[in-house]
């Protein structure tokens, strides 16, 4: 029930043997009121025999509009009483009579074919059509892939994805403490004066982190749920399942397993920053200018190595560590963006509604679309079909005694080869009922089970001329219309369907090209929207380490800024000096986004989107190219306010300050 989502939310679950439950809808269209006790009476088809038995409901659930059918479920007592009738005849006669259908779910998706197997062998079972054990199985194609297994790219994206984001937490912590620690290392060094040792230097860093932490990581979880909740219904009103019931509800092991991976990466981020704290000396840290005089390069000669924008690009050096981390933090979030943007462009629409609608549009019973045809019962009504435009005339197609085969193809469209079950040119005896007809395959067509059947394969799928088809059959009635419109008409067209479906003969039902497009849509729309927040927010805390750093560098480097003034350096150089170094921070973290951004689509989008039946890899960089220009506004602005505010103070109180 959970797994058909029937759960119900007003009344109870069956337990008498003369209880039932339902959906809303179906209870509407049966005339049932929605009260507990209701009689529900029912013409059960009972291996091709009709039976009436009465009933009385116990409760119902929503309907959801993802659902196009209608479901009842009854108790396990009623399957008790009528075990005589239950018996499972469907490899004999195809009678769902009996028939159980058994849901399975793993831990996770990978390597689910092989578990099943596994499940089903130990239990008895086959999954070789060709073995006396067979039983026939399925995987949810949700999981959107050509397989159920990982392949080696797959994995690898993977992988290098889950790795960007653990990098991505790391960094930003480790940056933060870093410049943290840095900006107060001379009272660390006070601190060691007065006798504190080097673990008790390090403990207070992990005092510190364990206290923001305490408050940080709760405010995250409470802030992520809610943004989640928020996010979630926005997210479904733009796929194709607008309009159901949405529920966010919080799982304690999401909480437990998130808190517990934010802990862990702050205190390896502490690491690092609480070593460089309880390594300085005391006499260091006083002085402490980023550079350890004990890796001073040589002084060399020159004439033209004062000039601000050298002596900018050489500052970068004095800290590589610190200069790479904030580079890396402002690239990221480029990175991630633009890898997003990439997969969110190679959905492939026109993949997808080759795969899904051969026409404009497909209307036929609801059983059609749900995978449970039943032949006159889930027949195409003749009056939906006179509602709709153009003429039905089987007497256009030409008769002839030859047949097609159909042939099964992956999700790709290639034709599989061990779905061929005859060969050009062969004889066959199609027999049915008290006809019998010599045919000869012409050739073969892969059949597309997803616009012209109820979606079920049962070995062989031949087409031959309506004619020919009724002559065999007696079957007069129709099982699908698929048609075309104006392009300017289709809107139209959507919302008479619509309204007519849910109306007018509401067991009716269609797909079209509108409705596979929202679900994309919908994927993209998630993609975009998720992916965009996260970079967002990562390249808003890139952008406020770089303006830490910057502040931090200038506060560090206040004793040699007064020096350089000491000695003839304007005011305007020293600003220019700075902006400069600004722009060098934009100008290597743009070249590292944009080749960061390559690879990143080329090893995690390139073997997802292969594996997805709907995407075809299309590479871009708009993200980067639209964002740098944002990066140099911000490497020039920093700097140039923070120098402004630094220079404020004359000279002689500059160095005053210092000391």
């Amino acid at each position: 029930m959970k797994f058909g989502f029937a759960e119900p939310t007003a009344g109870h679950k069956p337990v008498a043997e003369n209880e039932v439950i339902a959906d809303t809808k179906t209870l509407e269209l049966m005339g049932v009121p929605l009260e507990v006790g209701a009689p529900v009476t029912l013409n059960l088809t009972v291996h091709g025999r009709q039976v009436q038995r009465d009933f009385i409901l116990a409760g119902w659930w929503k309907s959801d509009p993802g659902f196009n059918i209608g479901q009842i479920f009854a108790s396990r007592a009623y399957v008790d009483a009528h075990l005589d009738e239950l018996q499972n005849t469907y490899y004999k006669d195809s009678s769902l009579t009996g028939a159980i259908t058994g849901y399975i779910k793993f831990k996770n998706s990978l390597n689910i074919e092989k578990n099943l197997e596994t499940v089903l062998a130990k239990s008895g079972y086959s999954m070789n059509k060709s073995m006396p054990n067979y039983i026939a199985t399925g995987i949810n194609w949700a999981y959107m892939s050509t397989g159920t297994k990982i392949d080696a790219g797959t994995a690898l994206g993977l992988l290098c994805a889950m790795s960007l984001f653990v990098f991505a937490g790391y960094l930003i912590i480790y940056n933060i403490f870093q410049i943290s620690v840095l900006k107060d290392i001379r009272f660390y060094g006070l601190l060691k004066t007065i006798g504190t040792t080097n673990h008790q230097l390090r403990a207070i860093i992990r005092h510190q982190a364990m206290l923001l932490s305490l408050i940080g990581i709760p405010s995250g979880l409470l802030a992520g749920f809610f943004v989640g909740k928020a996010f979630v219904p926005t997210l479904m009103a733009r796929s194709s399942y607008a309009g159901s019931a949405v529920s966010v509800s919080p799982h304690p092991l999401i909480f437990a397993g998130t808190a517990a991976f934010a802990l862990v990466t702050v205190f390896i981020s502490t690491y690092k920053p609480g070593k460089i704290a309880a390594k300085v000396s005391p006499v260091e840290a006083i002085g402490y200018s980023e550079v350890s005089q004990t890796k001073l390069k040589k002084h060399k000669k020159s004439t033209s190595g004062a000039r601000p924008h050298r002596m900018a690009l050489s500052n970068l050096g004095r800290n590589k560590k610190r200069t790479l981390l904030v580079i890396l933090s402002l690239s990221l979030s480029i990175v991630l963006a633009n890898t997003v943007f990439t997969f969110s462009q190679s959905i492939d629409v026109s993949k997808a509604l080759q795969k899904f609608n051969a026409s404009d549009f497909l209307i036929g019973h609801a059983d059609l679309f749900n995978h449970k045809y039943n032949g006159a019962d889930s027949a195409l009504s003749e009056s939906f079909i006179d509602l709709v435009d153009g003429e039905f005339d089987d007497a256009k197609l030409a008769p002839g005694n030859y047949i097609l085969e159909g042939v099964k193809a992956d999700d790709n469209g290639n034709a599989e080869m061990d779905s061929f079950n005859h060969k050009v040119g062969d004889k066959i005896i199609l027999k049915c009922k008290d006809s019998v007809k010599e045919m000869t395959v012409l050739g073969h067509v892969i059949a597309n089970l997803d616009t012209n059947t109820d979606g079920s394969w049962r070995g062989s799928a031949f087409y031959l001329p309506t004619d020919v088809f009724k002559e065999l059959t007696g079957i007069k009635y129709a099982m699908s219309y698929a048609f075309d419109v104006a392009y300017d008409h289709e809107p139209d067209m959507e919302t008479f369907l619509k309204q007519y479906t849910d109306s007018v003969e509401p067991t009716m039902s269609y797909t079209s090209k509108s409705t596979a497009l929202s679900s994309l849509e919908g994927i993209q729309n998630t993609a975009i929207l998720v992916g965009g927040v996260l970079a967002m927010i990562i390249g808003l805390i890139g952008i406020l380490n770089f303006i830490n750093a910057v502040l931090t560098s200038i506060l560090i480097r206040r004793r040699e800024f007064a020096m350089l003034q000491s000695i003839g350096m304007s005011k305007q150089q020293l600003r220019k000096m700075l902006v400069l170094e600004g722009l060098w921070y934009a100008v290597i973290a743009a070249m590292l986004s944009l080749i960061f951004s390559t690879v990143a689509s080329s090893l995690l989008v390139r073997p997802i989107a292969a594996s997805m039946r709907f995407c075809t890899f299309t590479f871009t960089l708009k993200p980067v190219i639209i964002v740098v220009p944002f990066y140099f506004l911000a490497g020039a602005l920093v700097p140039l306010f923070a120098a402004m505010k630094n220079n404020k103070a004359s000279l002689v109180e500059q160095i005053r300050q210092i000391e």
